[in-house]
């Protein structure tokens, strides 16, 4: 399996990244490393820079559309599993629009996304 793990520095995503690859997996992470931390990707997984999972949001911008479906394609991506957002109910009080394009949608643009490319395998 070639897998996308979103939320891949936090608790979570970072255990769950560490049995795919001694599953023996290939494995992407993707995180903005806001609450999650990089130390806790595992050093076998790719992980080029932190993104914004809001970006995800961005899918129906041609130049994202163009560079995530490139990145899906080039790395014969299966797989995704979606765990990050923007967490706790007080921030998100306080702004309610970047908690809602992050957690909503982005993970309309990242369902999309998968649908679009043929990915079959799509787990939140």
């Amino acid at each position: 399996m070639r897998a996308v793990v979103t939320g891949g520095a936090g608790f979570i995503g970072s255990n769950l990244v560490d049995q795919l690859i001694d599953d023996g997996h290939d494995v992407f992470v993707f995180d903005d490393l806001s609450s999650g931390k990089k130390k806790n990707i595992n050093p076998k997984a790719w992980f080029d820079r932190p993104v914004d999972v809001a970006d995800f949001a961005d899918l129906a911008h041609p130049a994202y559309v163009e560079w995530f479906a490139n990145f899906l394609k080039k790395n014969k991506i299966d797989t995704i599993f979606h765990l990050a957002a923007r967490a706790r109910v007080q921030p998100s009080i306080k702004d309610p629009i970047r908690f809602n394009k992050t957690n909503v949608d982005g993970t309309l643009g990242l369902l999309k996304s998968a649908v679009d490319h043929g990915i079959e395998k799509f787990i939140f």
